[in-house]
């Protein structure tokens, strides 16, 4: 009796790409199309939505449909496209895709009319994703990537880390770069660390303190993100001084586009280091503990705006602005994603209390923090630093359950 074929795996991996000027202006052209492609589906849909807005059912052009309705109209609306040797299944992809995604979307809404979906704008991030399973020339060698349509390789900043048949390769633009994420099918996933039984761990992020643990270790972000953040204010004050674009009146000022994408590649660039020593911390974790127990957090809750209104105006509304900014600035809920899918097992418990509980006695007193570092119990005297007692609040909530 044969045995069924086992199936693939699919994994990712995302690195630089270096593209010559006939390649990148090839590459925006199809970025550009693939916008193009997009709101022509948004408008197909519009205008069946607009024509029967009125009856009970509503209907809603398929993703098969309007790539009927496309091939046909396509050079039509855009006879620059017939000449630029453009990837046809990536401008297809854009509505099979996004499209299908945006109005799926709609869907879960019930049609709710805030959420229709939206047309993409000239600023929309570059972003091509391009199917190399119909792709003959696809080869990858080393650091080598063929590109289709005949433009030629281009060479990637590192080579594949792993080995499998190349089924998607998405082209993003950021900061003035080019990135390819490639979607490989692979027979067998990367053997990762197990870490030892029976192991655990407290998590307590904060915002003096990137994160701190219940063994009483504190991790930091690098000096380097404050470095780029400052770099960042910099830039975004010179850009306020420049002439910006207004619509309808003015176009932008040559120093105020160059000041703009050197502000997109600061951006770029304080995203990488938080990303990256995010997953360093993160993988370090996930190869020690068993279990890692984290806070539950409602980061849109945490960082909801104190300005209140003109009848009921808030208060400390500066402070509260600034520890929203450092709190979105440190990634809780990035941290938790990347723990999530790294960690043998997560617990989120309830954060309520976690920092005004002594973690010798359990009484819970808001005097018992007497600093933003500092701890000492009102009922037992235990003293020791407040994060690491928060964190060590935290494990014992999740050995408790």
């Amino acid at each position: 009796m044969a045995t069924a074929s086992k199936k693939p795996h699919r994994i990712a991996h995302k690195t630089r790409v270096h593209l010559n000027n006939k390649q990148r202006s090839w590459m925006v052209a199809n970025c550009v199309g693939c916008r193009l492609a997009y709101n022509y589906a948004i408008e197909q849909m519009n205008r069946a939505y607009q024509a029967r807005k009125y009856e009970p059912d509503i209907p809603h052009l398929s993703p098969k449909d309007i790539r009927k309705m496309w091939t046909v109209e396509r050079y039509k609306r855009y006879p620059w496209m017939e000449n630029q040797r453009l990837l046809l299944s990536a401008l297809n992809n854009a509505i099979n895709v996004n499209y299908a995604a945006a109005l799926n979307q709609w869907k879960k809404s019930h049609w709710n009319v805030d959420k229709i979906p939206r047309y993409h704008g000239r600023r929309t991030s570059l972003s091509v994703m391009m199917d190399y399973t119909a792709i003959a020339d696809k080869h990858i060698d080393k650091k080598t990537l063929q590109l289709p349509q005949k433009m030629g390789t281009c060479r990637l900043a590192e080579p594949l880390r792993f080995k499998g048949t190349l089924k998607q390769a998405t082209f993003s633009e950021s900061g003035g770069k080019w990135y390819v994420s490639f979607l490989l099918a692979v027979d067998e996933l990367p053997e990762r660390t197990a870490a030892a039984t029976g192991t655990s761990i407290g998590v307590d992020m904060g915002v003096s303190k990137f994160v701190t643990l219940s063994n009483a270790e504190h991790i930091e972000m690098p000096p380097q993100l404050d470095e780029a953040r400052e770099h960042t204010k910099k830039i975004q004050r010179q850009l306020s001084n420049k002439q910006g674009p207004v619509k309808r009146k003015r176009k932008a000022s040559k120093n105020w586009l160059k000041l703009s994408r050197k502000l997109s590649a600061a951006h770029r660039k304080t995203a990488n280091i938080r990303r990256n020593t995010m997953e360093h911390v993160t993988k370090s974790l996930a190869e020690q503990y068993e279990t890692v127990v984290i806070e539950d957090l409602k980061v849109k809750n945490m960082t909801g705006s104190a300005k209140g209104d003109a009848d009921q105006p808030g208060t400390n509304v500066a402070a509260k602005s600034g520890l929203n900014r450092e709190i979105l600035n440190n990634g809780f809920y990035q941290f938790r994603e990347l723990i999530t899918h790294k960690a043998a097992k997560v617990i989120a418990v309830d954060p309520k209390y976690t920092s005004q509980t002594c973690s010798q006695c359990g009484v819970i007193d808001k005097n018992s923090r007497l600093s933003q570092s500092e701890f000492k119990c009102t009922g037992c005297g235990f003293e020791i630093n407040a994060d690491v007692n928060a964190a060590q609040n935290i494990l014992d909530r999740a050995l408790s359950q």
